[in-house]
């Protein structure tokens, strides 16, 4: 009877008769690394097969068990490795970031969230602590962090050799000895198609010198003093709250080298005293400032005719976003 029984459910498990690729690619789906391990209670066909998942969710894990995970890993191609935790420290990303290195060849994406319970005296706290040291991935083609409050350190060397994408958002980084401008730069990321920062913090200077870079994003960048960008491949420009001492200053605050660029987005840009922008002669779309139609002192007037002055500089436009300001007035002058 029991034999008959167990031949009954080898029978009816009609899943684990289905082949290995099939099984992974319905795992795959569970988009959880820990829902997919229980799956081997089904049946001794499921076990291991976790291990060889092209795509390891982890949500909310405890960091030694995705270390325990990663060790334990052996499918030929990790194309995506997604880690989302929470108040996470450098130390407890640090358990398994090491290991991820050689695995991954396709992305890599680690969110970082602040609980509502997180004060700022706590965040003051992290801010002076350790830092999170990115190893250099030579074989990832994709890198996202985001990190709230944790200090980024990067790699002082080696080579992003396959990277086509980073991006870097609500982070704060640590200073010398590797700038990031060194790291996305064509001798250290050869393959860079992409580069966004957005609400990034202790960066005031940011130099590029990049063979491959085609889309650059860089918003929210409150401490940003300088940037200096020669992009030869370059096709999208977003500069959005960044350089806030281009509107005033008389001195070279940036300095943009992208012959090839056909779309700008800068709503912050009028004053071509301090921001120097090379020929373009493929601009096709571009939003730039606001165009003052009256004010009360010399400095609408300015403002307008530095506006004008970069207007004429583009005569083949296809697309111009150009908003237009009425300034609050005065009771005493109605």
């Amino acid at each position: 009877m029991e034999g008959s029984d167990e031949a009954k459910r080898r029978e009816a498990d009609h899943f684990s008769a289905l082949p290995d690729d099939v099984l992974i690619s319905i795992l795959v789906k569970l988009r959880d690394v820990a829902a997919a391990c229980q799956t081997s209670v089904l049946a001794r066909r499921w076990r291991g097969l976790w291990a060889q998942l092209p795509e390891l969710h982890f949500l909310h894990a405890d960091p030694d068990h995705i270390r325990c995970a990663l060790e334990a890993y052996r499918g030929p191609e990790l194309l995506l490795l997604s880690v989302v935790a929470q108040d996470a420290s450098p130390e407890s990303v640090a358990v398994w970031l090491p290991i991820a290195v050689p695995l991954v060849s396709g992305a890599l994406h680690f969110q970082n969230s602040r609980s509502p319970q997180r004060d700022e005296d706590e965040d003051e706290d992290d801010m002076g602590g350790a830092d999170l040291a990115l190893p250099c991935f030579g074989t990832a083609a994709e890198i996202l962090l985001n990190l709230q409050v944790l200090r980024l350190a990067l790699p002082p060397n080696g080579v992003f050799a396959r990277l086509t994408k980073l991006y870097l958002h609500g982070l704060r980084l640590r200073g010398p000895p590797c700038g990031l401008g060194d790291a996305v730069s064509s001798p250290r990321s050869p393959c860079l198609e992409l580069l966004s920062l957005i609400d990034v913090w202790v960066l005031d200077d940011l130099t590029i010198h990049s063979e491959s870079l085609e889309d650059l994003q860089l918003e929210e960048l409150p401490e940003l003093q300088h940037l200096i960008v020669k992009a030869p491949a370059l096709r999208e420009l977003a500069v959005d709250n960044c350089l806030d001492n281009a509107l005033t200053s008389t001195q070279l605050v940036a300095d943009i080298s992208a012959p090839a660029l056909e779309s700008l987005m800068w709503p912050d840009l009028c004053n071509p005293r301090s921001v120097q922008l090379g020929e373009m002669p493929h601009l096709r779309v571009l939003a730039i400032a606001s165009f003052q139609v009256y004010g009360q002192d010399n400095s609408p007037a300015m403002m307008n005719r530095c506006l004008v002055a970069t207007l004429r500089r583009f005569q083949s436009l296809k697309s111009l976003t150009l908003s237009l300001t009425y300034p609050p007035v005065s009771s005493s002058l109605t």
